[in-house]
Order: C-alpha cells, then structure tokens, then sequence
C-alpha cells in the first residue's frame, strides 16, 4: 500500500534511450510515486542551430510521450537555450511545451535562477498555458549564496513568471556526491538553506538530489563482484534525521553520473548497475570474451545469486535478469535500461514503505 505521505521521487534522467525505455518498464508503484526530470540530450554535440535543437526536443518528447503517461519535468538546460526556434522569439522551454502538449503530457519546465532571460519569459508563458506550474532547480553556484540572498532572487524569480510558490517545486541539486566528506560537506550547506529560506513552508514541493554514481566503470574489475556506497542516499537520510521541518522528497540521478559524459560513443562490454540497500552491486564481463554480449547471462546468474537481489516479483527489470535467456543479451542501451528500471522500481518502494531511498 503506498502511504500518501511518504517521500516523492524525483530521478534526475539523461533523456537517452535506456534510461527513457527504462519508464516503461516501472512498476504501477514507481509510476504513482515519482515525478522524473528529463534532460534533454543534444544530439550531436552543443549546437545553436535552431534545426537541430528542434529536432533534439521533438524526438525527445515523442520519445518521452510513448513511454510515460504521468507528470513529468522537462529540463532543456543542456541545450542552448538562448537560441530562438520561431517567428516569435520562443526558445527551448516553449517549443518543448508546445511538444508535449502534442501527446497530451502533463509537462512543466524546469528553470535555473541564472539561465537566460529569454528562459523566463518562456516559462512565464508555458506557465501561463499549461498551468502545471514550475521547478526552479537550485545547482552549486546558488547553492554558494546565502540562504537570505537566495530567498530574495527565488522571490524575485517567482514573481517575474507570475506564479505563487505554491505552484513551484524547488529542487535543491548538489550533483555529485562522492565519500563520507563529501556527504558531510553537502549535509552542512543542504540543513542550513532549508532553515534559513523563509519560504521554506510555501514551496508546492521540496526535493534534496544528489549523484554518486562513478562517472564509468573503468575501476571495476571484469568478473569481479564491485560495490560502491549510494552516497546520494546516505546524503538524503543524513538531511532528514536532522531536519524537523515539511516532507523532503527524495531526488537521484540512478545509475548514472550528474555530468553527461563526453567523446566518441563507444560499446560497453555487458555489464549490470544493480541497487541495493546501501550500496550498488556492479559486474561487468570483458570486451575480448568469445562470448561477446553472451556474457550477460552469466552476469545476470551471478546477480540473481546475490543475497542483496531483489528477487523477480519487485518488477520486469528484476524479472528479466531471473530469466535473462528467455531474452536476447541485449546490448549496453539494454543493460542501462535492466540497471535504471530495477533503480527506479527499488527506490521507489524504499520510500513508499520504509520513507528512505
């Protein structure tokens, strides 16, 4: 049974093809709970051809619209945001409202109290439309100011769109966190923020997000069983034993890394990003293996074995890797998919009945 009051989630997910297939795969607990933040890949590199940024928003969104069917946040920050894609000057934010509108999704954009000017008369205008409000994501340079000087640009920034902060979500965006330091270190600027707004209470939503995801698996050794600690939860747990104010949602990038990674795309040899209680269960198998993806039967038999698996029943992630020869291997768009949709289908259920990720 899901307690309305628990933790919401929110994962913060490159908009590429695993993670995106990933959604469908969610179980009907994971998709009454979470709200993602899709980022928007470019498709090609940093482009200000209005072209192609249209053409990156369009298949993004026709992408999204067939694999979820719940209320979504829809961030364009890795795009430039400050080209104009029509007639009439709109830009990023605008055309992929006018986008999702198109497949019916409940949208709302996604702003940064630094981005562009035409950034917030686009979301004053999709707000305007749409009426599915706004999320302001706070990332380290506001997270540097003061919580007084913040207060005031978040006050000026909601009253410039237009909006009460009832209808804003404020999403507060440590990125990568990595080590017991690094998670006292953000504890120490989350807990005084969330004191020192005095908007605090008013806000329609709070959510405190982090990644500690390694950036690739270069560290990991073939065959051999890795963990690594799920600092992003333990940054999370650590905020809310020490604070007494309103419900905190609960905010992570899965199993990927906060920064998007760079370079020629290259094949991944098979591999699992699995998550458990405290920590993420990683194998990978070898690119010079005869077996080639093969290999990821035999991964998923390992994991399956794990006393930390989740067990087939949590949801089709889990069920695929009990079973991986009733499927192909797959490939590395596959495996990110198995690894997120497990992710997402297992932090979720944390939250829903435990109130921890």
């Amino acid at each position: 049974m899901i307690n309305k009051d628990s933790p919401r989630y929110v994962p913060l997910l490159k908009g590429k093809q695993g993670e995106l297939d990933a959604l469908v795969d969610t179980s009907i607990t994971t998709q009454a709970t979470t709200i993602p933040l899709i980022e928007v890949v470019p498709g090609s590199g940093q482009s200000d051809d209005p072209l192609e940024i249209r053409a990156d928003c369009s298949k993004l969104i026709e992408r999204l619209g067939k694999r979820w069917s719940g209320r979504v946040m829809l961030d364009g920050g890795l795009l430039d945001q400050d080209v104009a894609l029509d007639a009439a000057d709109h830009g990023v934010v605008y055309f992929l409202a006018e986008e999702a509108r198109r497949w019916t999704m409940t949208a709302q954009p996604v702003l940064r109290l630094g981005d562009p000017h035409r950034v917030f008369l686009d979301v004053a205008t999709v707000c305007a439309e749409d009426g599915n409000g706004l999320t302001i994501r706070l990332t380290n340079d506001e997270l540097d100011e003061e919580p007084e000087v913040l207060d005031t640009e978040l006050e000026s920034a909601v009253s410039l769109i237009g909006l009460a902060y009832e209808d804003v979500d404020l999403l507060i965006d440590l990125s990568e966190v990595q080590g017991e330091p690094a998670v006292a270190g953000a504890a120490r600027i989350v807990l005084p923020l969330l004191r020192g707004l005095t908007s605090i209470d008013r806000w329609r939503s709070v959510t405190v997000a982090s990644g500690s995801f390694p950036i690739d698996l270069s560290t990991f050794t073939a065959w051999v069983v890795g963990e690594r600690p799920r600092d992003d939860a333990k940054l999370y747990d650590r905020v809310t034993t020490r604070w007494h104010g309103r419900r905190l949602d609960y905010g992570d990038y899965a199993v990927a890394h906060p920064v998007l990674g760079t370079g020629a795309p290259y094949a991944p040899p098979p591999q699992l990003r699995y998550t458990a209680s405290s920590s993420w269960i990683v194998l990978k198998g070898r690119r010079t293996d005869p077996r080639a993806n093969n290999q990821f039967y035999d991964i998923c038999d390992v994991v399956a074995a794990h006393p930390e698996y989740a067990g087939a029943g949590l949801g089709v992630a889990d069920a695929r890797i009990a079973n991986s020869r009733a499927e192909g291997p797959g490939n590395g768009t596959t495996w990110r998919r198995i690894g997120t949709a497990h992710h997402l289908d297992y932090v979720a259920l944390r939250l829903t009945t435990l109130g921890e990720p």
